[in-house]
C-alpha cells in the first residue's frame, strides 16, 4: 500500500472517525477502507 498514512487520512472523514494518530484505529480503518474502495 502506497502512503498508508496519507491514504487513511481522508478515509477517516469518510468513515466518520478522526483517530488518525491512533495506530489501532488506523489498522481497523484500513480494513474497512479496503472493503469500501478498490485497491
Amino acid at each position: 500500500v502506497l502512503g498508508e498514512d496519507n491514504y487513511i487520512g481522508p478515509f477517516c472523514y469518510l468513515t466518520g472517525s478522526l483517530e488518525i494518530g491512533n495506530n489501532n484505529r488506523f489498522e481497523a480503518l484500513l480494513s474497512n477502507g479496503k472493503k469500501m474502495s478498490a485497491d
